[in-house]
């Protein structure tokens, strides 16, 4: 017997006592397992100077989180054991303050949005100057650890109007960026509440498909969403939650009413002016149902994003500059990658990185691109589900991204609860590895990644994602054969 991931379920049946305290056991035992880790990281130093410990300790926590993701899909309903639940929200808020207590320095980008943050709270739009123009010198004398903290000061910012309303206000309520570390700090709080409210929606998207909130532990004892928030303080999580509250709140269900798809609206449109990634989901959230629902929709939509704008102009500076940081990172920016650093080369023949048309970056990208496009083109025409469509879409962007930063990762973390995914939970437990060249360049300014890292990561990743596939089709022809 199977359950709804086509796993078999726990032999035993879930009215048995003794299955219910087994699944109790197992669960407590990774969960305080998880605890152990969570607090040795906080006492392991920095990534620079103790890489070994601190990856070794992240990957031994993404095994304990992912052994628990399987345990909990195994067994027929956890919802009907006592204490599951609230034992796995106390690890997550347990874990998130290990967390704050730890500085692992996997990233420096908070000094950026302490920065930034700050010009926006001076009334000075961060898009319209790079932080080492000369018309910015005042700032920099005045914030020196922040500016000597922050990377790539030539160029402007890049983050939507959202993120910058978001950071300014933080860093104001924390002391402005002359308390460096009390706005960084400030930063790592907020955007770790953020991430535990994820939990709001996912729950609420997990009841509707009659699946156990037990499941919540997806998100919420995920190592890599824990560091990357808590710890380091990324801005996504605020985008992640907006974007699974809008889907929440707009995928069709029986409770739908206008102010839910006005909320819904609103959510969308903000999640997209805290990250462009929530942009796939449009086709999937917007384009259903008659000709005027979606004209509603997509104005509606606009109109929020319009709103979400207009106080860029209150800014000094305004909209200058406002696509520049993103456009700068759009054509240098390259990490740790999938498939592009296999793609770019092709182009090589047709002309030089000089940033023009012939400019195998461009080009590249331009086809890498557009076989995502075609991916979710056709998600959209075969009427895929929008949280179904809108996680293979997220997907689809991060195998041909030219960067992929652990924290990218996140985007598709509560997409897991909802399948088995066993390629990308695999990168999620695997994604403390990217770090490794991080080392050298914090130590001696050296980006270098060792040969042994893509093949570790990427061709495990391929072969489970092939096998994923072969299930799935597996899967779907049974289906079609028993009706």
């Amino acid at each position: 017997m199977e359950n709804a991931y086509g796993i078999p379920m726990d032999p035993t049946s879930h009215t048995s006592k003794q299955a219910k305290k087994a699944l109790r056991l197992r669960l407590g035992g990774i969960g305080t397992l998880l605890l152990g880790a969570g607090y040795m990281l906080a006492g392991a130093g920095d990534l620079a100077h103790h890489r070994e410990l601190v990856i070794g300790l992240m990957l031994a926590m993404g095994c304990l989180w992912a052994t628990g993701l399987v345990l909990v899909r195994r067994f027929d309903d956890p919802q009907r054991v006592p204490g599951v639940l609230p034992f796995v929200l106390l690890v997550a808020v347990a874990l998130r303050i290990f967390a704050l207590g730890a500085e692992p320095n996997l990233s420096d980008d908070v000094w950026r949005y302490v920065w930034e943050g700050g010009l926006v709270a001076e009334g000075k739009s961060p898009y319209a100057q790079a932080p080492d123009a000369l018309v910015l010198a005042p700032e920099r004398e005045a914030w020196p650890e922040v500016y000597q903290a922050m990377n790539n000061t030539d160029v402007s910012a890049a983050y939507p109007p959202v993120t910058q309303a978001a950071a300014a206000a933080v860093v104001a309520l924390s002391g402005g960026p002359t308390e460096a570390e009390s706005a960084r700090y400030g930063l790592r709080i907020f955007f770790s509440l953020a991430d535990l409210l994820v939990l709001l929606p996912l729950g609420v998207l997990l009841r509707r498909r009659g699946l156990p909130e037990a499941l919540l532990l997806t998100w919420a004892w995920c190592p890599l969403v824990v560091y990357e928030f808590a710890a380091s303080a990324h801005f996504d999580s605020l985008g992640v939650l907006l974007l699974m509250s809008a889907i929440a709140l707009l995928e069709p269900c029986p409770l739908a009413s206008k102010l839910r798809s006005g909320l819904g609206l609103a959510a969308l449109g903000a999640a997209f002016l805290v990250k462009f990634l929530p942009l796939l989901a449009f086709p999937f959230l917007l384009w259903r149902g008659t000709a005027r629902q979606v004209a509603q929709r997509t104005a509606g939509l606009g109109l929020v994003i319009i709103l979400g704008l207009l106080p860029v102009l209150l800014l000094e500076g305004a909209f200058t500059g406002i696509l520049d940081g993103l456009a700068n990172y759009g054509l240098r920016w390259e990490s740790w990658n999938l498939l592009h650093r296999y793609v770019e080369p092709l182009f090589t023949v047709f002309g030089d990185r000089d940033n023009t048309w012939t400019d195998p970056r461009k080009l590249s990208k331009l086809l890498t691109g557009g076989l995502a496009f075609l991916w979710i083109l056709r998600l959209f025409l075969r009427g895929e589900a929008p949280l179904r469509a809108t996680g293979l879409a997220l997907c689809a962007f991060l195998l041909v991204s030219p960067t992929l930063h652990p924290w990218y990762l996140a985007w598709i973390i509560p997409f897991l609860a909802f399948g088995s995914g066993r390629a990308w939970a695999f990168l999620v437990v695997a994604s403390p590895l990217l770090y490794w060249p991080l080392t050298s360049w914090q130590i001696d300014q050296e980006w270098i990644e060792p040969g042994w890292l893509w093949p570790v990561v990427a061709l495990p990743f391929y072969g489970l994602l092939l096998l994923d596939a072969f299930r799935l089709r597996e899967a779907r022809l049974g289906s079609d054969a028993s009706r």
